[in-house]
């Protein structure tokens, strides 16, 4: 399981890292319910994203990600 990950902008420096932490299972899989995204350049700062439901297979209609429906 991923605890880690770092983005790199196109001049090849760290831009943000996230890390990954509280793992459960969810819908029969294993996954982190808690990521958190920190700036390289403001590490006092954060986004964090807290999951307490997922579901994983379920069906998106077809025109859910067309254009006309994305401009919305």
């Amino acid at each position: 399981m991923p605890t880690w990950a770092e983005y790199y902008g196109e001049d090849g420096e760290l831009k943000r890292t996230m890390t990954f932490s509280d793992y459960r299972e969810m819908s029969g899989r294993l996954v982190p319910t808690k990521s958190r995204m920190v700036p390289q350049d403001k590490p006092e700062e954060y986004t964090e994203m807290i999951y307490h439901e997922l579901h994983f297979d379920i069906p998106i209609p077809k025109g859910t990600f067309s254009l006309s429906s994305l401009r919305r």
